[in-house]
Protein backbone atom coordinates (compact mmCIF):
# COMPACT_ATOMS: atom_id res chain seq x y z
CA UNK A 1 0.00 0.00 0.00
CA UNK A 2 2.78 2.42 0.73
CA UNK A 3 5.06 2.91 -1.80
CA UNK A 4 8.86 4.34 -1.02
CA UNK A 5 7.64 7.69 -2.89
CA UNK A 6 5.10 7.86 -0.15
CA UNK A 7 6.92 7.10 2.79
CA UNK A 8 9.85 9.63 1.86
CA UNK A 9 6.96 12.96 0.89
CA UNK A 10 5.95 11.47 4.26
CA UNK A 11 8.86 12.11 5.88
CA UNK A 12 9.38 15.26 4.67
CA UNK A 13 6.24 16.64 5.57
CA UNK A 14 6.42 15.33 9.24
CA UNK A 15 10.00 16.99 9.25
CA UNK A 16 7.94 20.47 7.52
CA UNK A 17 5.19 20.02 11.10
CA UNK A 18 8.03 19.59 13.56
CA UNK A 19 9.76 22.47 12.02
CA UNK A 20 6.74 24.64 12.59
CA UNK A 21 5.67 23.49 15.90
CA UNK A 22 9.37 24.13 17.41
CA UNK A 23 9.29 27.48 15.54
CA UNK A 24 5.71 28.39 16.70
CA UNK A 25 6.19 27.25 20.17
CA UNK A 26 9.54 29.44 20.04
CA UNK A 27 7.65 32.26 17.89
CA UNK A 28 5.01 32.53 20.96
CA UNK A 29 7.37 32.48 23.74
CA UNK A 30 9.64 35.36 22.04
CA UNK A 31 6.81 37.49 20.20
CA UNK A 32 3.62 36.07 22.18
CA UNK A 33 3.39 39.23 24.14
CA UNK A 34 3.35 41.93 21.12
CA UNK A 35 0.02 43.97 21.28
CA UNK A 36 -1.28 45.74 18.22
CA UNK A 37 -3.52 49.07 19.42
CA UNK A 38 -4.17 52.36 17.95
CA UNK A 39 -1.11 53.31 20.04
CA UNK A 40 0.70 50.88 18.33
CA UNK A 41 -0.01 50.13 14.98
CA UNK A 42 0.85 46.71 13.03
CA UNK A 43 1.36 46.83 9.91
CA UNK A 44 1.49 42.49 9.51
CA UNK A 45 0.26 41.36 12.73
CA UNK A 46 -3.35 41.24 13.40
CA UNK A 47 -6.48 38.95 14.92
CA UNK A 48 -5.54 36.14 12.58
CA UNK A 49 -2.07 36.84 12.00
CA UNK A 50 0.00 37.07 15.62
CA UNK A 51 2.05 34.57 18.20
CA UNK A 52 -0.43 34.92 20.82
CA UNK A 53 -1.37 31.21 20.84
CA UNK A 54 0.45 27.96 18.94
CA UNK A 55 -2.21 27.83 16.62
CA UNK A 56 -1.84 31.20 15.20
CA UNK A 57 1.68 30.89 15.92
CA UNK A 58 1.79 28.46 13.33
CA UNK A 59 -0.23 29.83 10.62
CA UNK A 60 1.89 33.03 10.95
CA UNK A 61 4.71 30.90 10.53
CA UNK A 62 2.87 29.38 7.38
CA UNK A 63 2.41 32.89 6.34
CA UNK A 64 5.96 33.61 6.64
CA UNK A 65 7.22 30.85 5.11
CA UNK A 66 5.33 31.18 1.63
CA UNK A 67 6.71 35.21 1.75
CA UNK A 68 3.05 36.64 2.03
CA UNK A 69 3.44 39.45 4.22
CA UNK A 70 6.62 38.46 5.98
CA UNK A 71 8.62 42.25 5.61
CA UNK A 72 5.69 43.73 7.62
CA UNK A 73 5.40 41.11 10.43
CA UNK A 74 9.13 41.40 10.80
CA UNK A 75 8.52 45.12 11.05
CA UNK A 76 5.72 44.43 13.67
CA UNK A 77 8.29 42.57 15.91
CA UNK A 78 11.00 44.74 15.39
CA UNK A 79 9.78 47.76 17.38
CA UNK A 80 11.41 49.79 19.40
CA UNK A 81 10.76 51.92 22.74
CA UNK A 82 8.16 53.89 23.11
CA UNK A 83 6.27 52.19 20.67
CA UNK A 84 7.05 48.55 23.29
CA UNK A 85 7.92 48.29 26.41
CA UNK A 86 11.58 46.88 26.71
CA UNK A 87 11.54 46.73 30.65
CA UNK A 88 12.79 43.07 31.84
CA UNK A 89 9.62 42.33 33.62
CA UNK A 90 7.35 43.37 30.86
CA UNK A 91 4.24 41.31 30.61
CA UNK A 92 2.80 43.27 27.85
CA UNK A 93 3.62 45.09 24.23
CA UNK A 94 7.24 43.73 25.09
CA UNK A 95 10.15 44.31 22.54
CA UNK A 96 11.94 41.21 20.99
CA UNK A 97 15.57 41.06 20.87
CA UNK A 98 16.23 42.31 17.27
CA UNK A 99 19.64 40.28 16.75
CA UNK A 100 17.46 37.01 17.88
CA UNK A 101 14.22 37.71 16.28
CA UNK A 102 16.43 38.34 12.65
CA UNK A 103 17.83 35.45 13.28
CA UNK A 104 14.72 33.12 13.89
CA UNK A 105 12.88 34.12 11.32
CA UNK A 106 16.01 34.11 8.29
CA UNK A 107 16.88 30.17 9.52
CA UNK A 108 13.35 29.56 9.88
CA UNK A 109 12.52 30.78 6.19
CA UNK A 110 15.72 29.43 4.64
CA UNK A 111 14.76 25.99 6.45
CA UNK A 112 10.90 26.28 5.37
CA UNK A 113 11.61 27.08 2.21
CA UNK A 114 14.82 23.60 1.46
CA UNK A 115 11.99 21.08 2.95
CA UNK A 116 8.59 22.72 0.58
CA UNK A 117 11.70 22.60 -1.97
CA UNK A 118 12.35 18.82 -1.29
CA UNK A 119 9.09 17.90 -1.37
CA UNK A 120 8.24 19.84 -4.89
CA UNK A 121 11.33 18.07 -6.27
CA UNK A 122 10.17 14.52 -4.68
CA UNK A 123 6.97 14.60 -6.19
CA UNK A 124 8.26 15.60 -9.42
CA UNK A 125 10.65 12.91 -9.54
CA UNK A 126 7.82 10.22 -8.79
CA UNK A 127 6.07 12.22 -11.90
CA UNK A 128 8.90 11.28 -13.74
CA UNK A 129 9.47 7.60 -12.84
CA UNK A 130 5.99 6.89 -13.37
CA UNK A 131 6.53 8.97 -17.22
CA UNK A 132 8.87 6.51 -17.57
CA UNK A 133 7.58 3.68 -16.76
CA UNK A 134 5.19 4.18 -18.58
CA UNK A 135 6.67 4.75 -21.64
CA UNK A 136 8.52 1.81 -21.45
CA UNK A 137 5.74 -0.49 -20.83
CA UNK A 138 3.86 1.39 -23.96
CA UNK A 139 7.05 0.41 -26.15
CA UNK A 140 6.97 -3.40 -24.72
CA UNK A 141 3.14 -4.11 -25.27
CA UNK A 142 3.52 -3.14 -28.71
CA UNK A 143 3.80 -6.27 -31.29
CA UNK A 144 6.68 -5.78 -33.75
CA UNK A 145 4.44 -7.02 -36.76
CA UNK A 146 2.01 -4.08 -35.77
CA UNK A 147 5.38 -1.64 -35.95
CA UNK A 148 6.15 -3.58 -39.48
CA UNK A 149 2.77 -2.65 -40.99
CA UNK A 150 2.36 0.65 -39.65
CA UNK A 151 6.08 1.28 -41.58
CA UNK A 152 4.49 -0.01 -44.90
CA UNK A 153 1.30 2.01 -44.35
CA UNK A 154 3.36 5.49 -43.52
CA UNK A 155 5.03 4.61 -46.82
CA UNK A 156 2.63 3.99 -48.92
CA UNK A 157 1.54 7.21 -47.65
CA UNK A 158 4.24 9.33 -48.34
CA UNK A 159 4.83 7.87 -51.83
CA UNK A 160 1.20 9.00 -53.37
Amino acid sequence: FFTIFTLRVGNLCILLLLLFYIGAAMAVEMFGMIVCSDDTPCYGLNEFANFRNLGYAMLTLFQVSTGDNWGSILRDILRKPPLCNNDADCIENCCANHHISTMFFAIFVILAQFILLNVVVAVLMKHLTDAMEFQSQERTSIPSSSITGFEEDAADVNEA
